[in-house]
């Protein structure tokens, strides 16, 4: 990235331990109340959108909220996410991207996301996550569907249920997936008097574990040996 890029008109910023914030290139130190209160392993999430041209970023650590308003005639489309790492061992993890679009935008450029969808092997893996451990993992290589995952919830998630303590207490989550929600799986669950917990439709930024697929995924990507 150029240095000083910040100083381009097109601009919009924040930046972390200063309270400048750039709009149009132009400084405007602690606009909105910006503190500049993001230390290291913060999960910052920045919300884009082009139908009201602002940008939005929350630290989920401070629960702070930041909005920009967005000059389109200054900064025109396509935008790009960019990122200046100042120091020599400054690190950022770009966990997930996800794009908000109008239907005006199906098929632009920057609202298309390439996938390699490889040579065609498949390998599945099932795991869970807890403030008392993980569970232990389930890898297949079979569709999953109601069976498989009576299986998983008999062996992997028994199992592992039997090492934590004060099971009585555990609440198990998981997404509306079609076999997660199938009658074979929920009687199983009803055998087992699992404590599930109630989950919205179309959710997944609320799941913790889909952070740590998106890392494995990517690890993965990088990786030949794996690919």
């Amino acid at each position: 990235m150029a240095p000083k890029s910040y100083d381009s008109p097109s601009i919009y910023d924040w930046g972390q331990c200063t309270t400048q914030t750039f709009l149009n290139g132009s400084n405007q130190k602690g606009y909105a109340g910006y503190d500049g209160d993001i230390k290291e392993n913060d999960l910052i999430e920045l919300i884009v959108n082009s139908e009201i041209s602002n940008i939005k970023l929350i630290n989920h650590r401070s629960t702070k909220r930041y909005q920009i308003p967005i000059d389109a005639s200054k900064s025109p489309f396509p935008w790009k996410l960019s990122v200046n790492l100042v120091n020599m061992n400054d690190r950022v993890r770009i966990n997930q991207v996800k794009i908000w679009r109008t239907d005006e935008e199906r098929l632009h450029p920057d609202c298309i996301q390439q996938v390699n969808t490889g040579r065609g092997d498949k390998l599945g893996i099932w795991g869970g996550i807890s403030g008392r451990g993980t569970t232990e993992p389930r890898i297949f290589n079979e569709n999953m569907n109601g069976s498989v995952y009576c299986e998983v919830l008999s062996n992997e998630l028994k199992r592992s249920m039997n090492k934590f303590q004060d099971k009585a207490k555990l609440i198990f989550q998981q997404d509306l997936a079609p076999w997660h929600t199938s009658h074979i799986v929920t009687t199983k669950m009803k055998q087992m008097k699992l404590n599930v917990l109630d989950w919205p439709a179309k959710s997944p930024d609320l799941n913790p574990i889909e952070m740590a697929w998106s890392i494995l995924d990517k690890k993965i990507d990088g990786n030949a040996y794996l690919q």
